[in-house]
């Protein structure tokens, strides 16, 4: 007769599924929370505007004006007057704008367009700019009505 070796070792319960759902609860808390962001948040006394620096900020360099406007007689279209001064083509502005920028180096181009003058002419007036050697270039809105 034969008998079967006790065996020594007890069957407990199957762990893994245990083991796998755990986990995912893990990795859906870890997902689902929502960290506290301090960034942006820095507690400071600024000052009230009184001292040396108060008021308003003023633009010490005086900007070139670049009124744009349609022209059908000249080249391209297109006419610009620099401040209240004289108006030309758009071929002869780089040499214009570089005697200007002699005068001062850093100051700031405003341009003004009509409503008829389309985004191609202003792009070929911001081009002359850049020829000029004048790069800070600005954009003035409308008056309203």
């Amino acid at each position: 007769m034969r008998h079967s070796p006790p065996e020594s070792r007890t069957q407990g319960p199957d762990l893994t599924p245990m083991i796998d759902v755990v986990f995912l609860l893990l990795v859906f808390f870890v997902c689902t929370m929502s960290f506290k962001v301090l960034q942006g948040r820095l507690d400071t006394e600024l000052p009230k505007g009184v001292g040396p620096s108060a008021g308003e900020v003023v633009d010490l360099l005086e900007p070139i004006d670049l009124y744009v406007r349609n022209d059908p007689f000249a080249r391209g279209g297109t006419r610009v007057r620099v401040g209240a001064g004289a108006s030309y083509e758009v071929s002869k502005l780089p040499s214009v704008l570089a005697a200007a920028r002699a005068v001062a180096p850093e100051a700031p181009v405003v341009l003004h367009a009509d409503d008829p003058v389309t985004h191609g002419q202003v792009v070929s007036v911001v081009d002359a700019c850049l020829a000029g050697g004048l790069d800070a270039i600005r954009f003035a809105a409308p008056p309203r009505r």
